[in-house]
C-alpha cells in the first residue's frame, strides 16, 4: 500500500540521485501527495526548476489553499504569468511589484522588469524571492553591474542555491 508520504519519499530519492524521469513522474502525480503546505511548496518548487509548470502550479495551489501567503501567490505567478489571481485587500505592496516585475520579465522587458523588482525589494519583499529575477532582468536592460551586484547580494543570502548563483554568474557575465 503506497501512502501519500511515500510519494514524497520516491520523489526526494529520485532528485536526490538526479534521476530526472522518475522525479517528473512523481511531481506530475499531485493527486498522490499529502496535503501539507511545506511539501507542497517543495514539490512546487522543483517542478518549476525541472520545467514542469503545470504540475509546479498544481501543488502551490494545493499550497495557496492550505497556506496562503505571499511567497505562495508569487511562486504560482512565476509559473503562469497570466495568473488572473486578484492580491488580497491584506496584500503588501511588494507582492504585485515582484509580480510586475516577473511578468515583465517574461516579457522580455528588462528596464520595467529591473524598476519593478527594486520597488518590491525596497517595499520589503523576500530577498531571495526577488534578488535572482533581479539580477537576469539587470543583465537583460543592459546593466552588467546591477546584475552582478544582485546576484552578490544573492549568493550571501543564507541558505541560497549555489546552481542558481552560478547562473546568474553566467547570465551576467554573457
Amino acid at each position: 500500500m503506497t501512502t501519500r508520504w511515500s510519494v514524497v519519499a520516491e520523489c526526494q530519492r529520485s532528485a536526490a540521485a538526479w534521476r530526472q524521469e522518475q522525479t517528473l513522474k512523481c511531481l506530475r502525480r499531485t493527486e498522490a501527495w499529502p496535503e501539507d503546505a511545506s511539501v507542497r511548496r517543495w514539490a512546487g518548487s522543483v517542478a518549476h526548476r525541472m520545467g514542469e509548470r503545470a504540475a509546479a502550479r498544481r501543488h502551490f495551489d494545493v499550497a495557496l489553499a492550505l497556506e496562503p501567503t505571499p511567497e505562495v501567490r508569487v511562486h504560482i505567478a512565476m509559473c503562469d504569468p497570466e495568473a488572473t489571481r486578484t492580491l488580497p485587500p491584506s496584500a503588501a505592496a511588494w507582492e504585485g511589484a515582484l509580480i510586475d516585475g516577473l511578468r515583465a520579465l517574461r516579457q522580455n522587458q528588462g528596464e520595467k522588469a529591473r524598476d519593478a523588482l527594486e520597488a518590491a525589494l525596497a517595499g520589503g519583499a523576500p530577498p531571495a524571492l526577488v534578488l535572482p529575477s533581479l539580477s537576469k532582468a539587470a543583465a537583460a536592460a543592459g546593466d552588467r553591474a546591477g546584475a552582478e551586484s544582485a546576484r552578490h547580494a544573492f549568493v550571501s543570502q543564507p541558505h541560497f542555491d549555489p546552481i542558481i548563483g552560478e547562473a546568474l554568474r553566467l547570465g551576467a557575465s554573457s
